[in-house]
């Protein structure tokens, strides 16, 4: 592991001592573990900026929103929004299903991946 690597991590732990990591390699062990989990297909992560997750928090409480935070609030919308969905779908006599063809054009690993794979041939040039 780099150098500059590993002192940023102890960096961190001496910085940051509320998070509990008492060691470097006790911070490692989590960040593994941590992001192993991040990367199955069990659960999709979306990153938000902290300015952001704290006035949506204060703004829910001010404007009395159905929750009581900004995690309970998205959580909120994308229920509401998925229950509008399979009202729509029952309407029109479907079901709610999720597709291969709908993983790959709907998730966002594989849009990710996808924009990646998209960006580095952009840079490389064509032979």
């Amino acid at each position: 592991m780099p150098p500059e690597l590993l002192a940023e991590v102890e960096g961190f732990i001496l910085k940051k001592r509320r998070y509990g990591y008492a060691t470097k390699e006790e911070f490692i062990e989590d960040a593994i573990r941590v992001r192993l989990c991040m990367l199955t297909d069990e659960y999709e992560y979306i990153e938000i900026p902290r300015e952001k997750y704290i006035l949506l928090g204060k703004a829910v409480r001010e404007l009395n929103l159905p929750a009581i935070s900004a995690e309970g609030y998205v959580d909120y919308v994308i229920d509401e929004t998925l229950e509008n969905y399979r009202k729509w779908l029952q309407q029109s006599g479907q079901k709610p299903e999720i597709t291969e063809e709908d993983k790959i054009t709907y998730g966002w690993k594989q849009n990710k991946r996808l924009a990646e794979h998209l960006s580095q041939e952009q840079v490389q040039p064509k032979r």
